[in-house]
């Protein structure tokens, strides 16, 4: 029987593994699903040698129903794909709800530009360099060569693979958020997309990868236990943000030991509330839970493959679940006791955190070791933002301490929890539960650990001080008092000041929304100018001094005198006054 007839397999794809398994529908009983696994050895030039006769409308039928089971695979791959970049959307509110009012629309434009020059670089070369023809006489061990443009027509694969460099990209915006100028943003988030990422994706997810589990000849042992990319993407993405955060410097007083801030208790709490809390604390909670969501199919959508792996998916969601909720708790309480506050900021990177730790090991792990991974990685999200305060490097998200500390814990913790059973359980071969010892494995994942952490901080090192010595890479100080949103993006993002502020009695009696004053819009005259709404009974006679504002207005010729004109400028003024006295406040 000639695979190759069928459209599904071929011999270079079979070749890839020691045992080809997969699973069929029973031709006798479509509701019983039969294992079927050949050995390479019994593979010929052509395909599989004797395997199974049968008639050709019985053999119809059979790989017509196994077409049905590799079609829900490429329909679990996208339903994952999606979930895992609508978790762009939970980035976006975190972040605009994380920083300052006067720089949402610019966290927000970064975070839509992630999304397009992502999409199109790794189109043209990302994900070429992360996976590429295996086959190639120049496939190696470090990147990836010959498929440019997806001349593959692996679609599947790259939505999917597409939705995590996505992710990667936008975790740095976090990291440099409120004074990176755009013309930098769009040339890191390029080199990201196009070279640092998929470079660490082709060594540990390709079949090619000098580190990795699917290689039939990895470098190190028999490869490295990331299940869902603790190391492959936050551990990138948290390390290219420590090296923009520590070539930009810190925001604008963000470490404010002057003598105005230790004199004035209204200066430093403002001061300090602004960057503990951002302006949005609901956008921060909303966007938490979006990216718990989204972690369903970052996580579960890592099997890449519905026929026999829901098993697996649902314990990978059931460890994910428990992780995130031991995170959340851990930080709850650690803000209690050092803090003295329920702080929910703290609650939503704890369970950020405990999400990033579980990554790697979701797998391998028990649900019960779940909980200590996820426990563990709170801890080391919070000693790690407290030793980046403490060295003054500003990371308004807490980028590096949620994503590429717990991605370093999530790794090791693959290689220090991950048993036997469990790492067989997960799908890997034989070569990494049977023949390589808890130890080996432990000492490969920490090899990926420190590789991956000094290919990131050489590359984004580089890069962001050339950007720097470019004279590029930061904003003006006036565009970070003012805010970016003014300068870049045409104004606020929200405007909360009021329409209209009428403070005497009879403009407060007659003002409507949908009327102007002594008009009669919305309502009707009684031919005395006074203004009666339908339904609401007639003004008193304590209106009369606006409505003869706005006939000495008519009299003069100009009816676009507004009566309010007036009151409302000395109410502005006293705006501004008070606004003024705020910007004091901040040193502004």
């Amino acid at each position: 029987m000639d695979l190759e007839l069928y459209g599904k397999l071929d011999l270079v794809s079979l070749k890839q593994q020691t045992m080809l398994c997969f699973y069929g529908l029973n031709i006798t009983d479509p509701t019983v699903y039969d294992l079927i696994c050949i050995d390479r050895s019994e593979l010929d030039t052509v395909g599989v040698i004797d395997y199974y006769e049968t008639d050709e409308e019985t053999n119809e039928d059979y790989w017509g129903s196994f077409g049905i089971g590799y079609d829900m695979d490429q329909l679990w791959v996208l339903i994952c794909g999606a979930l895992v970049f609508f978790m762009q959307t939970g980035f976006t509110l975190l972040e605009a709800g994380t920083v300052k009012s006067g720089n949402v629309q610019n966290i927000l434009f970064k975070n839509m530009m992630d999304a397009c020059i992502g999409s199109i670089i790794f189109y043209m070369v990302g994900y070429c360099v992360a996976y590429g023809y295996d086959d190639s006489p120049d496939a190696n061990g470090f990147i990836g060569v010959e498929d440019i443009l997806i001349e593959s027509k692996d679609y599947n694969s790259w939505f999917f693979q597409w939705a995590f460099a996505a992710t990667a990209a936008t975790i740095v915006s976090g990291a440099v958020a409120e004074r990176c100028s755009i013309e930098a943003y769009f040339l890191y988030t390029i080199a990201i997309s196009a070279w640092i990422y998929p470079v660490v994706v082709h060594w540990v997810w390709s079949n090619t990868g000098w580190i990795s589990p699917f290689n039939t000849d990895p470098d190190v042992y028999a490869g490295a236990i990331d299940f869902a990319g603790s190391a492959v993407v936050h551990m990138v993405g948290g390390f290219c943000g420590l090296c923009g955060a520590i070539w930009l410097g810190p925001r604008f007083r963000r470490f404010d030991r002057s003598s105005t801030a230790a004199s004035s208790s209204k200066y430093l709490e403002a001061l300090i509330h602004q960057f503990e809390f951002g302006h949005n604390v609901p956008f921060q909670v909303l966007g938490t839970l979006i990216l718990w969501f989204g972690w369903y199919g970052f996580n579960a959508g890592s099997t890449l493959a519905a026929n026999g792996a829901m098993d697996l998916a649902s314990k990978v969601a059931v460890t994910t679940t428990l992780a995130a909720a031991a995170g959340g708790l851990t930080c709850c309480v650690m803000a209690r006791i050092f803090q003295h506050k329920w702080h929910i900021p703290r609650v939503c990177n704890g369970i950020l955190a405990a999400l990033v730790s579980i990554t790697a090991s979701c797998a391998v792990v028990s649900p019960g070791v779940a909980i200590v991974v996820g426990f563990i990685g709170a801890l080391v999200y919070y000693g790690a933002s407290n030793l980046m305060e403490k060295l003054e490097i500003d990371d308004p998200l807490d980028a590096f301490a949620v994503h590429g500390c717990g991605g370093m814990w999530g790794v090791l913790s693959a290689g220090l929890f991950g048993t036997d059973e469990n790492v067989r359980f997960a799908g890997y071969s034989e070569a990494l539960w049977r023949d390589t010892s808890h130890g080996e494995r432990f000492a490969t994942n920490l090899c990926l650990v420190v590789v991956v952490a000094l290919w990131t901080i050489v590359n984004a090192g580089v890069l962001f001080a050339t950007l720097r010595y470019l004279g590029i890479l930061r904003i003006s100080e006036e565009m970070e008092r003012s805010g970016i949103d003014v300068h870049e993006h045409g104004g606020s993002a929200v405007n909360m000041s009021k329409s209209y502020i009428a403070r005497h009695h009879s403009i407060k009696r007659t003002i409507s929304p949908f009327k102007k004053l002594g008009l009669g819009i919305g309502g009707s005259s009684n031919g005395s100018g006074r203004t009666i709404d339908s339904g609401v009974e007639e003004i008193g006679d304590d209106s009369q001094d606006s409505h003869e504002i706005h006939e000495q207005a008519l009299k003069s010729g100009n009816s676009n005198i507004n009566p309010l004109d007036d009151i409302l400028e000395e109410d502005l003024d006293d705006d501004d006054d008070q606004e003024e006295e705020e910007d004091n406040v901040f040193g502004l």
